[in-house]
């Protein structure tokens, strides 16, 4: 391989198995001319070079050479290479004499060519080369024709018009205008049939088919490598579902040959589009490069071709993919990257390439220049303007960063206000802080960043208490200012479990209130009224519907558009925790339509995200939920409160399925992770979890679940959050044959929702009425059934059923129906109906715990369901509960245990063990390991 010339990685013929079937079936009677076109790296050379890898009918050889590329090439070169091996296919042949003109050309040859004629001229070795094509019998490869010397041309435009009737000649060549003009020339001389071939960047259908695509973002592979194989695979070829950050280094290899190919100029025009950030006109880019317009309309056409730069239609230029960006980047000195930035800021200040102003900030910053925090904080400002939040956190944490003394505040103090509706990263606050404790800052400003640092902390980094703390000791700081304070005040009512009793966050509500009339500033109302909904929403204060027909119908400002996608962000969470299932989904398509219209807030976002979900959950559209679920878990690890609400789900979803084990984990993990809690994590990952003893028989445990999240709300007066709570509590009282603590317990239950707007809970008191005897003298169940009551009427189960009806809570529905049938099971009546309804609700919900206790209660007391299709039949194959047991089996645990902590008879467990072994073909426990390792 001679220098300079760029190499295409190999890689797979992937995807490319037709275009190969096109070629060889045009190859298959000679004389012909194939070609093969497409950009830089679009797979030309793999395709061909699979001709050398695969015979061909009659075993004619594939003789490839390559042309040189940026002119560099000798001439004739390419034929040279491809004729040189030739020698050992020659042995024993009587050549023509013509062929003696070729002792200069190919001297590897001499020793079987004819004697040389007294003078080579061009014409007889332009013969010499058609008689040797002829003996040898070839499939001649001629690549890159667009990078061809003169010489090499017109000897093809010899052969396309003097065809040898036994050669197959394929050129290939990248796009581009100077090479269909070469191509044109070559192909209007052909005396034989020609095939035109385009060979196109990949599909997503088929970048899947690449090797290592398993689990990778496909998405993010095209848009990273324009389609193009060989960068696709070097992409890949990295950890499975992972993508590189930095250049790989096969393409690195590749790209980095390209752009050697390429004149100074060319280099120059390609290392500035990469540090431009978007597409810009062929005079933006040159004065960017550096370059006169001369200059840069005769490099540009050398930098497209190479497929380094690429055309839009729109008539601008920009990097042809962010590899080809990288690529160009990290061959750029770091002090001319700041030169080009320079450049860059100054031209796209003005004219048609005009940026915004925080492209502009972006190249001051990296040019090092002293103007880029006052273009930071001018494009912070217009982002915050616009309800870009996002966009003003990124500009202002740096700008700020990089200030000192009073402008260093006051930077932080807008950061701390952009931040409240954008996604901060995990160094805001600390810095915030900084700044807080390093100078003595105006008594306003002081007061109105610790408001802010309190509201981040409380909500995105989930410190509720470290929050409310913050905002509290703001508070003095703000005299001054009636509407921040009456803000810190109203932000100071919203409840949590970590919080305080409620009634003293009403006491904080009712000071923001009498505050509220001083409040001049249109969007700071807004802001109070918002606090003042959420709180009385989330406490089930009936005046919230009130409160909500107070809201602005439209926001006149973007910040008074982030402020009603908070209010109905928190007010669907609410009405789903509180039972008002279409009210939710208003306050949701409220939010959908404020976000459509501008209102841009990650926070904001993630917190309808998680609300539509719980939504989904209680409403029984568990369709993909765990998928959505732990989509949302993983996108939402930097906010810890969204984060729980998703795992909370997918373990309230895997416990309904029957994976106990996995619920347990997902439980525990929700408990533990969710820290500003305003009514779901802790009081329904705790029932959860007591259900799970209950089944199990272990009423004690079930208890020590509930009893700390029982104390928490009690302890804040929060009865309105418990519904998913007490009537686990209470059963595990009754099961543990305390009466008089169960009946305490609904009792205080029922005090606590006195006057409260709250469906949820409601129901949840009627299934707690229903699980109490309804006299002393009538005893209490305490098996492992997960509803033990002993009333023998079943009017209390009824009202419960019709309760969790009216707050769409199809799956507490179904429980309360099979409450009822077992209730009729104990007391002789006809339990069958009851029962049969309650199959029929879990079966379509895919509660498959709940289908499974039932089936059996129909098998134990000889009722037959009716069949519906069967159990799915897994053969050969271990089913979901087989596999789980079995990994729990493969990290050594006993049966016993196994049991105990999947909630199945010891039996169950014995007989999954048996049956995993028995598929697996494994002789003992310890080779289950590396078999179900093997089987995936």
């Amino acid at each position: 391989m001679r220098p300079g010339k760029s190499v295409e990685t190999p890689t797979p013929l992937v995807g490319r198995e037709e275009l190969f079937a096109e070629l060889t079936a045009a190859l298959a009677e000679p004389p012909g001319i194939v070609v093969l076109t497409g950009p830089a790296g679009a797979g030309r050379s793999a395709v061909v070079g699979e001709l050398a890898r695969r015979p061909l009918p009659g075993g004619r050889p594939v003789l490839t050479g390559r042309c040189g590329g940026g002119g560099r090439g000798f001439p004739l070169g390419a034929v040279v290479d491809a004729l040189a091996p030739a020698a050992e296919l020659l042995l024993g042949a009587a050549l023509p004499p013509v062929t003696g003109a070729l002792h200069g050309l190919l001297p590897e040859l001499s020793g079987q060519l004819p004697p040389p004629p007294p003078s080579a001229e061009l014409h007889l070795v332009f013969r010499g080369l058609t008689a040797l094509l002829a003996e040898l019998r070839p499939v001649l490869v001629i690549e890159d024709l667009h990078a061809a010397d003169p010489l090499t041309v017109r000897l093809l435009r010899h052969l396309a018009a003097r065809p040898p009737a036994t050669t197959r000649l394929v050129l290939t060549s990248r796009r581009s205008p100077a090479a269909e003009l070469t191509l044109a020339g070559i192909l209007a001389e052909a005396r034989c049939p020609v095939t035109e071939l385009p060979v196109e960047p990949l599909t997503p259908a088929q970048l899947a088919l690449l090797p290592g695509h398993s689990g990778a973002p496909l998405a993010e592979v095209l848009r990273r490598t324009a389609g193009l194989p060989g960068l696709a695979t070097a992409l890949l070829a990295g950890p499975p579902a992972a993508l590189p950050d930095s250049l790989p280094p096969a393409a690195r290899r590749e790209l980095l040959g390209r752009f050697s190919e390429l004149t100074a100029t060319a280099q120059q025009l390609v290392r500035a589009a990469a540090v431009l950030d978007s597409p810009v006109t062929a005079a933006t880019l040159a004065a960017v490069a550096g370059l006169t317009p001369a200059e840069s309309a005769a490099a540009l056409p050398l930098a497209t071709e190479a497929g380094l730069l690429a055309d839009h239609p729109d008539g601008t230029v920009a990097p042809s993919h962010p590899l080809a960006r990288a690529a160009a980047a990290e061959l750029t000195a770091p002090e001319h990257r700041r030169r080009l930035h320079l450049r860059a800021a100054r031209r796209l200040r003005t004219g048609p390439d005009r940026a915004p102003l925080a492209e502009l900030a972006r190249h001051h910053r990296l040019a090092a220049s002293p103007l880029w925090p006052q273009y930071a904080e001018a494009a912070a400002d217009e982002a915050a303007r616009a309800g870009r939040g996002a966009e003003a956190v990124e500009l202002l944490d740096a700008a700020a960063r990089a200030a000192t003394g009073g402008r260093r505040a006051r930077l932080a103090l807008k950061l701390s206000r952009a931040a409240l509706t954008g996604r901060p990263g995990p160094g805001t606050v600390p810095f915030l802080h900084e700044v807080l404790a390093e100078q003595p800052a105006p008594t306003a400003l002081r007061g109105e960043l610790r408001l802010n640092t309190g509201m981040l902390l409380r909500n995105q980094a989930g410190a509720g208490a470290a929050g409310r703390e913050e905002i509290a000791e703001a508070i003095p700081d703000l005299t001054g200012r009636p509407e921040l304070a009456a803000r810190a005040m109203s932000a100071l009512a919203i409840p949590s479990v970590s919080g305080w009793p409620f009634r003293r966050h009403l006491q904080w509500l009712d000071r923001s209130q009498e505050l509220a009339t001083a409040i001049g500033d249109a969007d700071t109302r807004i802001a109070v009224q918002a606090n003042r909904v959420s709180t009385l929403m989330f406490i089930a204060d009936p005046a919230a519907w009130t409160a909500v027909q107070e809201l602005p119908a439209e926001a006149a400002s973007p910040a008074a558009r982030l402020h009603l996608t908070r209010a109905n962000a928190n007010l669907a969470h609410a009405c789903v925790v509180l039972g008002h299932p279409h009210a939710a989904a208003r306050f949701l398509a409220r939010v959908d339509e404020l976000l459509a219209e501008g209102a841009d807030s990650p926070y904001y976002r993630g917190l309808a995200h998680t609300a539509r979900l719980l939504l989904d959950w209680t409403g029984g559209r568990w369709e993909d939920l765990d998928a959505r679920a732990a989509a949302a878990a993983a996108d939402y690890a930097d906010l810890p409160d969204l984060a729980a609400e998703a795992t909370l789900l997918r373990g309230l979803h895997a416990l309904a399925a029957g994976r106990t084990g996995t619920a347990r984990q997902y439980l525990t993990q929700a408990q533990h992770t969710v820290r500003q809690d305003t009514g779901m994590v802790t009081a329904a990952a705790a029932g959860a979890l007591a259900r799970l003893e209950l089944a199990a028989g272990r009423p004690s445990r079930a208890w020590a679940h509930t009893r700390p999240a029982l104390d928490a709300l009690r302890r804040i007066e929060a009865w309105v959050w418990a519904s998913e709570l007490v009537p686990a509590a209470v059963q595990s009282l009754a099961a543990l044959g305390d009466l008089p603590a169960a009946r305490a317990l609904t009792a205080e239950f029922t005090a606590g929702l006195a006057d409260r707007d709250a469906p949820g809970a409601l129901a949840a008191l009627a299934t707690c009425r229903a699980l109490l005897p309804t006299s002393p003298e009538h005893g209490t169940e305490h098996g492992t059934e997960p509803e033990p009551g002993t009333d023998p009427g079943t009017d209390l189960w009824t009202e419960a059923e019709h309760a969790w009806a009216a707050a769409d809570r199809p799956y507490e529905q179904a429980r309360a129906r099979l409450a009822r049938g077992r209730r009729s099971l104990t007391t002789g009546q006809d339990a069958a109906p009851d029962l049969l309804a309650a199959l029929d609700r879990f079966t379509a919900l895919g509660a498959t715990w709940d289908t499974t206790l039932i089936r059996t209660l129909l098998r134990d007391h000889g009722i037959t369901p009716p069949t519906r299709g069967g159990r799915r039949p897994y053969g050969d194959t271990l089913s979901p509960r087989e596999r789980e047991i079995a990994e729990l089996a493969a990290t050594g645990l006993r049966n016993a245990e196994i049991a105990e902590r999947l909630v199945l008879s010891h039996r169950t467990v014995e007989h999954h063990v048996a049956n995993a072994m028995r598929k697996l073909s494994v002789p003992s426990r310890a080779a289950l390991a590396p078999a179900l390792t093997a089987e995936g």
